[in-house]
């Protein structure tokens, strides 16, 4: 069974059966239907878009959506084609559905995906398939927003069917041109004989240049601009083929539905279809196509009879070059749109709102002579010619008298054109073009008279001639010059103007840099071509002049059309961000990092929110890099910070990384900020965490207040160290530092704040508590540093070393450690004992015995038998600092009951060292006993010490103590003096004996004088 009458509600071809369940596929597109129960609703609507019936249509699939649902998708797909004019024709050359355009709505739109019923028609189940063909529509209509206004106007569209497919005599199918299209050659060229501007296929398109679905932009652009269209049809199927079809149904439908619309291009003459047929017409054509004028094409006059007919619809080709009046008047400004700026906290998503423009006006284009050619007779082209050699051959005198005979009688665009190069003395183009400086501007108007009388080449060659006059003297930087023949050729319409118009364009940057005086002039000439209605074409050249000016250094030119841009648009992004170069004389981004400081912050958050998200975004990460650059620098870090959390607190891309930037920065760079510079920068940056990064928000805390320890900024430390333990109150760092910020001790040592800590009452004390009591707990992952037994041990040992050093007296030192070590554990007895064991040995060489008695006394509490503890009790029993001190003491510790309880307590080893120490302290008792006689006897002797007795002439043997000694004295000191003794006259014997030796050595040197002086006698 087949369904040849059902069309598809996709792609609009003829459905088949498909043989498996009854289902229906599309024969073009492959979609497969289910049942519908909608298919006469769609069928009918399909029929009305095939025959370009697009309001009913319409109409149609509104009523059938209020039947079937709002939501239906295939009913809203067929209203979205309807209301914007579209339906689609088989490409015979793919074989695929393409959709073609009659109306240029869609193409004032900003995007088909906007579209509510195409957005409604995806929601069903052949959503892949209408995306694909949305897309098409979508690619389709970018390229002809972008190129319809590229495209040159026509006057004359030719229709035909290009070739079919036919079988040779071998059974093969083949492709061969068809009649039509060798008649549709004919035409062409006729007419192009005539001037008209004909759109041919092969020729405006081309053969595999272009897309199949790339051919609807230049289709539909000839289509809305063409005057007139010749239909060529020999067989009923060439005129009913997709393509063909296509092209005059739209053309019909332009012609009968676009009369009143006078802006539009798409406005035709009546009666501007012509048809063409072989002797007659094919049985059975569209009555679109049976009502029209037709043309037999196997007359031999049938051009020239088509020719008639068009001129009389559409009248005579303007084979004249068209002088363009510019209006000079003032240009509308642009109307002020409500921009969705950036925000703070979060980014708009909304869409900007379009810009709405007033047009000023539409360049106004008139006649200008007929551009006819004279008619010359040999006598007067001799002349010209004979006058152009004698300008070679630099015989200007004679050249100059032909060209003015052949003038005398009628204008003549060669001897015009003489006379231009004659101004000069030019011999040809290329001098001209060398030496255009010169061209007097009152010669001017022989251009002028030249193109009202030129033909088409003529008029080119003379414009050619001004336009390379033109770059010249730009390249020359012959400004006034230039712009001299830039006006006169922009006057007029012709293909050169584009060349003149690119010339100054381009050569506007080398102007700007090279300073000329006249800058401005050529600036304004150039922009004065552009028509007022295109302000937005005037603001984008306007701002590449800006910013080339800006790049060269010309900040007053730049401010000039930075001020136009402005007001056209006073919230033109580029000029807003181009003033900020303007004000600062600044080149590039690194100048302007130098000096960004010197810009307003108001400037900046003006041009922020009076702008795009999109733009908002990128100037927001731009200056925030700019302010970072310059703290980096170590320059203006106060005011760039401060501007910067302006900055900040809008939300853009580049902001959670500029945040992390600067966090980093103001702790690197807090000694170049004053407290409250930094505190204030602190306090923004913490404010902007996430409520739930509570690890990072405790890890920037900490460094701030670590940084403002170091700093001695107390009161922003405490305060950091306290966010952070009313969140974690067993976070040691915090707990750490906050003991510190309290007793305002920048370093990690507290010497010099001992007293601060004798007041168990205290803040310090009461910091030292808590810091302690979260510490016995802690695990692994807590640095050494701050675990229990390491801070007991910092803390006690600073009180140490400031007891040790003086800085703080004994009695407060002792108060102070002994609120640290309090809060020892009982259970650490080992720890306990060693602290109390280390005030200790610093007490006793303090000579604070009493003191150092009770820390001893206190360890004995826990261990009676501590020989540590004992016999420190032995040294504050006798009063002496150490061990040396007690072996010279006359206080005999050895009958003491702490003596006898350390020796008891003692190991092997020690009692042997406390042997030691009672032998020394003997034997120093014993020397002490007999000190007052040897005292006096080396008085008597003249010595200091018993050594040098031995050198005394004084015999000991003389001295009355000496006997008294050798009779009391113990075996120690009577051996040792007696052994004095003896060496002390051996001494003497030899003293007496090396006397006599000295005597004899001068006897025999004086006998040996004698001996000499008597044989000198001789």
């Amino acid at each position: 069974m087949g369904y040849k009458g059902i069309i598809c509600p996709v792609c609009g071809s003829n459905l088949v059966e498909e043989i498996e369940n009854g289902r229906l596929k599309c024969a073009s597109c492959g979609t497969v239907i289910e049942n519908e129960n909608t298919f006469s609703d769609t069928n009918a609507i399909m029929s009305y878009l095939d025959g370009s019936q697009f309001e009913t249509a319409e109409n149609y699939c509104r009523d059938a959506l209020s039947r079937n649902g709002e939501s239906h998708p295939i009913l809203n797909w067929l209203l979205f084609l309807a209301k914007n004019k579209i339906h689609f024709v088989n490409d015979p050359k793919t074989n695929e559905r393409k959709p073609v355009f009659y109306s240029e709505r869609v193409f004032k739109r900003d995007c088909v995906f906007d579209d509510e019923n195409y957005n409604l028609a995806i929601q069903g189940k052949y959503r892949s398939k209408y995306q694909h063909f949305g897309e098409l529509i979508e690619a389709i209509r970018m390229e002809l927003c972008e190129k319809i206004s590229e495209e040159a106007d026509t006057d004359i569209f030719i229709s035909f069917k290009s070739t079919e497919e036919v079988t040779d005599s071998e059974g093969k199918i083949r492709s061969v041109e068809t009649f039509d299209q060798k008649k549709g050659w004919e035409i062409y060229n006729y007419f192009t004989s005539k001037g008209y501007k004909v759109f041919f296929s092969p020729v405006s398109i081309g053969k595999g240049n272009v897309l199949g679905q790339m051919y609807e932009p230049k289709i539909f652009a000839a289509l809305a601009s063409c005057r007139a269209m010749i239909l060529v049809g020999t067989k009923k199927s060439y005129i009913t083929d997709g393509w063909v079809r296509d092209e005059w149904t739209r053309y019909l439908y332009f012609m009968k539905n676009c009369k009143n619309k006078k802006s539009s291009r798409l406005n035709k003459a009546n009666d501007s279809l012509f048809y063409v047929f072989d002797k007659q017409p094919p049985a059975d054509l569209p009555s679109q196509i049976a009502e029209i004028e037709g043309v037999d094409c196997s007359s031999a006059y049938y051009l020239d009879d088509l020719y008639k007919a068009i001129k009389a619809r559409i009248g005579n080709v303007n084979n004249g070059i068209e002088r363009i009046s510019i209006e000079k008047g003032e240009r509308i400004k642009k109307e002020k749109v409500d921009i969705e700026s950036i925000k703070t906290i979060a980014l708009g998503n909304g869409a900007i709102a379009k810009k709405q423009t007033k047009i000023a006006g539409n360049l106004e284009v008139k006649e200008f002579g007929g551009n006819k050619v004279d008619y010359f007779d040999a006598d007067t082209q001799k002349i010209l010619d004979g006058a152009f050699t004698s300008l070679e051959e630099g015989n200007f005198n004679f050249a100059r008298h032909e060209f003015d005979d052949v003038l005398s009688t009628a204008d003549n665009a060669t001897a015009l054109y003489g006379k231009i190069l004659l101004t000069i003395e030019a011999k040809n183009e290329e001098e001209f073009a060398k030496n255009a400086e010169k061209f007097p501007k009152s010669e001017i108007s022989l251009y002028h008279k030249l193109m009202s009388c030129a033909s088409k080449a003529e008029a080119e060659k003379a414009t050619n001639l001004f336009v390379s006059a033109c770059k010249q003297c730009c390249a020359d930087v012959e400004t006034r010059e230039a712009v001299m023949f830039f006006n006169a050729v922009v006057e007029y319409n012709i293909p050169q103007r584009t060349d003149a118009i690119k010339t100054l364009k381009e050569a506007i940057p080398l102007l700007i840099k090279a300073h000329d005086s006249n800058l401005q002039e050529a600036i304004n000439a150039f922009l004065s071509t552009i028509a007022p209605n295109k302000v937005d074409l005037y603001i984008k050249e306007c701002v590449n002049i800006v910013k080339c000016a800006i790049k060269e250094s010309s900040f007053s030119v730049a401010e000039i059309y930075n001020n136009k841009i402005l007001e056209l648009d006073e919230n033109n992004h580029d000029a807003m961000a181009c003033r900020i170069y303007i004000q600062t004389h600044s080149r590039d981004f690194e100048e302007l990092k130098n000096k960004i400081n010197t810009v307003k912050i108001d400037d900046i958050e003006y041009i922020v929110t009076h702008s795009s998200v999109k733009n908002a975004d990128y100037d927001l990460g731009f200056f925030a890099y700019a302010y970072l650059g310059r703290i980096e620098e170590n320059k203006e870090i106060g005011k760039s910070i401060q501007s910067l959390q302006t900055l900040l607190k809008y939300d853009f891309t580049a902001r959670k990384d500029i945040l992390v930037m600067l966090s980093e920065l103001v702790l690197e760079k807090a000694q170049y900020l004053t407290v409250e510079e930094f505190e204030k920068t602190t306090d923004f940056i913490l404010a902007n965490y996430d409520s739930a990064a509570v690890d990072k928000f405790i890890n920037y805390s900490l460094m701030v207040a670590d940084v403002s320890l170091k700093k001695g900024w107390w009161n922003i430390a405490k305060k950091h160290y306290r966010k952070v333990i009313d969140i974690d109150n067993s976070n040691l760092q915090a707990l750490y530092g906050a003991l510190f910020a309290d007793i305002e001790i920048g370093d990690d040592s507290i010497v010099n704040a001992v007293a601060k800590f004798a007041d168990k009452d205290g803040t310090a004390i009461k910091d030292l508590e808590n810091l302690l009591k979260f510490s016995l707990n802690t695990g692994a992952k807590v640095e050494d540093n701050l675990q229990f037994n390491n801070l007991i041990n910092k803390f006690s040992g600073d009180i140490l070393t400031a007891l040790r050093t003086g800085a703080v007296a004994p009695d407060i030192a002792d108060n102070a450690y002994l609120n640290v070590i309090r809060y020892i554990p009982q259970s650490n007895k080992v720890l306990m004992r060693e602290k109390l064991l280390a005030i200790s040995s610093v007490l006793l060489p303090l000579k604070k015995f009493e003191l150092a008695n009770k820390y001893y006394n206190q360890i004995l509490l826990e261990k009676n038998d501590d020989f540590d503890a004992l016999w420190g009790l032995v040294l504050c029993d006798a009063e002496c600092r150490n061990n040396e001190e007690l072996e010279n003491t006359d206080y005999d510790f050895s009958e003491t009951k702490n003596y006898i309880r350390a020796y008891r307590a003692a190991t092997r080893e020690n009692q042997n060292k406390l042997n030691e120490i009672y032998k020394k302290w003997s034997e120093s008792k014993e020397k002490r006993k007999f000190k007052p006689l040897t005292d006096e006897i080396m008085k008597k002797v003249g010595v200091s010490c018993e050594r040098d007795i031995i050198k005394s002439p004084k015999l000991l043997s003389t001295i009355p103590e000496f006997s008294q000694l050798m009779q009391v004295g113990n075996e120690y000191i009577i051996s040792k003096y007696r052994f004095i003794e003896t060496l002390q006259k051996q001494y003497n014997d030899l003293e007496i004996e090396i006397q006599k030796k000295e005597q004899e050595v001068k006897e025999i040197e004086k006998q040996l004088h004698r001996e000499k002086t008597k044989r000198k006698d001789l």
